[in-house]
């Protein structure tokens, strides 16, 4: 079985306590393959001026699970029953990455770490006990809750059976097969709209004026055509599915 790679996600001040660090050790010694967010924007060109949010839809459905840490740095207001109550939130832009992962992986394959204390929107804290996605804790300052956390993960991660992953990954496929049209632009970038123009300015061109031979040059005696003594042939190879082994270009 190929190894497994991890997408994990937190706040600046939560990287500063040093758990994402602690997962992504601990993880990477059970055989995870675990990738910072701040990196999944290390190979762009210009890395002052990010389409982030292309960036993250185009990358988060290329990893088999997402952590995310929502911790209660800040507070917000909320109204209860004509009561203003004051609640501790995490950051924004965690929140919305908890929105992207659960749409691009599932809700099975998202895992949501907190301190315990955050504020839960209603969509996320299901019905009863049950969270929408897997929901752990963990205390800031009990090194020990990171252990305990991380092995809860690990476990979680192993109940996913390959069936479970090969069954997304082609119901995804299945998908984009279908929206292609729409989705290649953001979600499946440039390769489909490249492979759109190759056929329609080249293959599609050479076909229709394949009968009138292979033009060499223009001259004052008119154009200068050659044609095969055999009949000519055009090969147009196109993937019809991609492997572990298929060799791609980095």
């Amino acid at each position: 079985m190929r190894q497994q790679n991890v997408v994990l996600f937190s706040s600046g001040i939560t990287e500063q306590n040093g758990i994402l660090k602690y997962l992504e050790q601990e993880l990477r010694q059970k055989g995870y393959s675990c990738v910072f967010w701040r990196d999944l924007f290390s190979g762009a060109r210009d890395s002052q001026n990010i389409a982030l949010l292309p960036m993250l839809i185009k990358k988060i459905p290329s990893f088999d699970f997402a952590v995310l840490i929502g911790q209660g740095h800040d507070s917000t207001l909320m109204l209860r029953n004509g009561t203003m109550e004051s609640v501790a939130a995490m950051r924004d832009n965690v929140l919305f990455e908890i929105g992207l992962c659960t749409m691009a992986l599932g809700n099975k394959r998202t895992i949501l770490l907190t301190d315990g204390i955050v504020h839960l929107p209603d969509d996320l804290q299901g019905v009863g006990k049950e969270t929408a996605v897997k929901t752990l804790h963990y205390l800031p300052e009990d090194v020990k809750s990171y252990s305990r956390a991380e092995r809860e993960i690990d476990a979680h991660f192993r109940q996913q059976s390959p069936e479970t992953i090969r069954q997304a990954a082609g119901d995804i496929n299945d998908y984009i097969r279908k929206m292609h049209q729409i989705l290649s632009p953001t979600m499946i970038g440039a390769s489909v709209s490249t492979a759109s123009g190759y056929i329609s300015n080249f293959v599609l061109q050479c076909l229709e004026g394949i009968d009138k031979g292979v033009l060499l040059s223009i001259g004052y005696e008119g154009e200068l055509r050659v044609f095969s003594e055999d009949k000519i042939w055009m090969h147009v190879i196109l993937p019809v599915e991609y492997y572990e082994d298929t060799p791609r270009r980095g």
